[in-house]
């Protein structure tokens, strides 16, 4: 079950609250992980993808097609065989063309970086998402990277970022995420903050992992 409210001609959907116990792993990536040399992120997600399929879904890109082009290079190059490229141009394009059956128990899914109210917004919601959600609850591996990272959260930062971070609390806007993790906010890029809670500053080439047993 879902709920959406429109903001400022977007929809943002109230998802369900996060999975219980969720059995699955997220591993959430600041941006700018290496995709030449030494890439220690990306060889994580690909060694757990090399038994199954990894679907990269660029539906927050202004550019979709180069970045698939970039990821497919890179996943190949570490030893992806079944590489799928998910991507749509507005909501009703995502549902006219998914299907739920196509995120089995073996699919690692890994959400490409853009603008995060196009993932909430297109992908929130959905059969397709939904059962993200359950393989996810079922143990199923989920990473994302810049946007992608920050949607993961129940509450995700959706104004502020980067250049306008520092002007402070008044050029933030929060907004549903997919409601994976619960009890924190990812700032993908965490430029400088100069006053407030969240004053600091933080390296986007960076991860975290989270996940059950």
């Amino acid at each position: 079950m879902a709920t959406e409210r429109k903001h400022r001609g977007q929809t943002d959907v109230q998802l369900d609250s996060t999975p219980f116990r969720p059995e699955g792993r997220l591993i959430v990536i600041g941006g700018n992980e290496a995709k030449e040399g030494h890439r220690p992120i990306l060889e994580l997600i690909a060694k757990r993808a090399r038994a199954g399929k990894l679907v990269v879904f660029t539906i927050a890109s202004e550019e979709p097609g180069d970045q698939w082009e970039n990821y497919q290079k890179t996943f190949k190059e570490l030893g992806v065989d079944r590489l799928e490229q998910f991507d749509a141009r507005s909501r009703e394009e995502l549902l006219e063309q998914s299907r739920p059956e196509m995120l089995d128990e073996e699919t690692v899914v890994f959400f490409a970086g853009g603008d995060q109210m196009k993932i909430t917004s297109k992908f929130g919601g959905t059969p397709l998402c939904d059962r993200l959600r359950q393989l996810y609850a079922q143990g199923a591996l989920i990473a994302g990277t810049s946007s992608g990272a920050s949607v993961m959260a129940e509450v995700m930062m959706a104004a502020g970022e980067s250049e306008s971070s520092h002007q402070g609390q008044e050029s933030v806007r929060l907004a549903p995420g997919l409601g994976l993790i619960s009890g924190v906010i990812i700032d993908q890029h965490f430029a400088a903050w100069a006053d407030g809670p969240l004053a600091g500053r933080g390296s986007t080439e960076s991860a975290f992992a989270r996940g059950g047993n």
